[in-house]
């Protein structure tokens, strides 16, 4: 599982004449990067990471911010595996309970299909 962060800069502002040309650089921690305002960055481990946001105009005029988040990935599931037989004691005990009366159903049709047969009789 990943935890996926998603990072906004639409309120940097500069002077109003450079703001719709300011470019955005970002630097996630761990040696991950990104352009654009609005982005998104997928972290595949937890921790606490260093993230730098640079704006820079036309000009050249630049600005750093930064900031330190922390990433929490819960763990996963574990697989689901259908054909393990069940391993707590009341599924196992369900379990054997239904086998067993599978198993005397079975018996007791046995017998009474021998029965309605009757005694055997020799020509």
């Amino acid at each position: 599982m990943n935890g996926t962060v998603d990072f906004n800069a639409e309120n940097t502002t500069d002077n109003p004449s450079d703001t719709p040309h300011l470019n955005f650089s970002w630097d996630f921690g761990g040696g991950t990067a990104g352009i654009g305002k609005r982005i998104s960055h997928t972290y595949i481990s937890a921790g606490n990471f260093s993230v730098k946001l640079t704006a820079q105009d036309d000009e050249g005029a630049w600005n750093i911010s930064m900031a330190m988040i922390s990433v929490n990935i819960p763990p996963s599931p574990p697989p689901h595996r259908p054909n393990n037989p069940p391993t707590d004691k009341s599924a196992i005990l369900r379990y054997i309970a239904i086998v067993g009366i599978l198993a005397f159903s079975v018996a007791l049709i046995s017998i009474a299909m021998m029965r309605r047969k009757g005694p055997v009789r020799r020509a």
